[in-house]
């Protein structure tokens, strides 16, 4: 139960944390299945119960990608707030 319970804490500060920065510039570095790894910036779009969505712009296309919060706990998804310039 104590573990639950560390873990819950975990989620909010992360979810709290995006929160803050919804509409702000992003760097998202994914590394997925078969060690195959994503970097890209976008805009952090959405903050919600479960996920977070994070909307990225390329010339040719625009892409919603969307991730848990226990992604960020166990290190498969890094944001990392970009600095306006």
């Amino acid at each position: 139960m104590r573990c639950n319970v560390m873990r819950n804490d975990h989620v909010e500060a992360i979810r709290s944390a995006l929160r803050s920065r919804v509409g702000q510039p992003v760097r998202l570095h994914v590394v997925g299945e078969r060690n195959k790894v994503l970097n890209a910036y976008g805009i952090l779009d959405g903050v919600y119960s479960d996920i977070f969505t994070i909307l990225v712009h390329d010339s040719d296309y625009s892409k919603r990608y969307c991730y848990t919060y226990s992604e960020i706990i166990t290190k498969n998804v890094a944001v990392t707030p970009v600095s306006a310039q």
